[in-house]
């Protein structure tokens, strides 16, 4: 791909150096910043962002005048860039291209000048200022104070047994995303709650709380705390060692594995509820496990195998059995005709 790009006319990007911003004192002081703006551009290439008719052009502009972002600085830009573009910058000087990124990030940065890095690497990158990461790092202070808070208002209301209450604050944290286009083309996006929304699995992950803590006999306050961020963070990927972050900052210290198994053992509830209210006629259910090399025994043994809904019970008939278990549950019905189309 490199060199096919020394014959390509290359696209003049804006100098990657920092500069003081050019409006006045009265017009930083009342500029607001748009936190979520400063989090999504940080990092985002150049050229894709003037593409994206997501991102306001003049809202990029206000935040680069204002010193709250900059163009990325040579460092920046060879930090974001992907490893085959480091190697393939390193190969023009028959240099090495073994050894971890930062490796070859050291030994471009000691054989090349910035103009050659600069006329060889096109990509640029928008980088928070220093500025802006203090006003990041305070909004992000102080959404993590409302999101704790969050967690104990719904915990709460569970101990509480308000569970419709609890479902509907659940609810009042999602919302739609709508796109509308003006007549000059411009996209806007509006956020609207669902509040009247039937949020069945939602509901039911609510439900499932009281339940899993029923079955592994426990009203430990933590394990709540864990339930309730696990469905607050649920859509999140990386959202166990942000669940074990926000117990400590609510003065707990869980373990992975604890994360999990609550996370697990909740969602097999939600789904046990699921097939009771979409198949009532169903009495029992299968266990349905992955079969590869991370499959232990004991779950790879249980594949297929049917319980009484009645007899539910974690860790031995309804998932986890084990640690990092990745069995689900599947209703009798859908079983039954799946096994029926395959044979």
């Amino acid at each position: 791909m490199f060199f096919w790009n020394l014959f390509k006319k290359k696209e003049k990007l804006p100098i990657t150096t920092f500069q003081e911003p050019s409006c006045t004192l009265d017009e930083q002081q009342s500029f607001e910043p748009d936190y979520k703006f400063l989090i999504s551009i940080h990092k985002k290439n150049i050229l894709t962002a003037e593409k994206s008719p997501c991102i306001d052009k003049k809202v990029i502009e206000k935040h680069l005048d204002q010193g709250y972002i900059q163009y990325s600085t040579i460092q920046f830009t060879l930090q974001n860039v992907t490893i085959p573009v480091l190697k393939n910058l390193l190969l023009t000087k028959q240099l090495k291209t073994s050894g971890k990124k930062a490796e070859l990030i050291a030994r471009i940065t000691e054989n090349f000048s910035e103009q050659e890095i600069r006329s060889s690497i096109t990509d640029s990158f928008y980088q928070r200022t220093p500025k802006g990461e203090k006003v990041v790092k305070k909004w992000l202070e102080k959404k993590q104070i409302e999101h704790l808070s969050e967690i104990k208002k719904i915990a709460n209301m569970i101990l509480n047994q308000q569970l419709k209450d609890a479902m509907l604050e659940i609810r009042s944290k999602n919302s739609f995303v709508s796109a509308t286009i003006d007549d000059n083309g411009k996209v806007s996006f509006i956020e609207t709650p669902n509040e009247d929304i039937i949020y069945s699995s939602s509901d039911n992950m609510i439900n499932a709380i009281p339940l899993y803590m029923k079955d592994i006999g426990t009203t430990e306050q933590r394990i709540l705390y864990i339930a309730v961020d696990c469905i607050l963070l649920q859509s999140n990927p990386g959202y166990v060692n942000m669940v074990i972050d926000d117990l400590h900052d609510l003065g707990y210290e869980v373990s992975e594995a604890e994360v999990l198994h609550v996370a697990q053992g909740c969602y097999n509830y939600c789904e046990l509820l699921n097939i009771k209210e979409t198949f009532p006629d169903d009495k029992y259910y299968f266990i349905s496990s992955v079969h590869d090399s991370r499959t232990c025994e004991r779950c790879r043994s249980l594949d297929k195998k049917s319980f009484a809904i009645a007899d539910a019970k974690i860790g031995k008939t309804l998932p986890p059995f084990c640690y990092n278990c990745r069995c689900i549950i599947q209703a009798e019905s859908i079983y039954k005709l799946s096994s029926k189309n395959k044979s």
